[in-house]
């Protein structure tokens, strides 16, 4: 998902095939790497299956497909959230 300004991807990215869990990282559009700003979950909290960013872009969040939501502060890579949606 590109940030509401354009200049930033927020992507999911699993860290297989040493471990069966899932990172959010931000990198320019388009780009192979970035910054990872934290964990999202795991093969058994389901794959990261979307990725959301506020309308000012400060925050971005990211959805595994077994309903748990957490919200990263984009600048200071830290969970600000986290909710079960199921």
């Amino acid at each position: 998902a590109v940030s509401p300004d354009g200049g930033v991807e927020a992507v999911c990215r699993g860290r297989l095939p040493e471990s069966t869990e899932y990172d959010l990282w931000l990198r320019e559009p388009g780009g192979l790497f970035g910054r990872r700003i934290g964990a999202v979950g795991s093969e058994s909290m389901g794959r990261c299956r979307q990725v959301f960013w506020a309308p000012g872009g400060e925050y971005v969040a990211a959805l595994s497909e077994g309903g748990h939501l957490r919200v990263f502060d984009r600048q200071q890579g830290r969970v600000v959230a986290t909710r079960w949606l199921v």
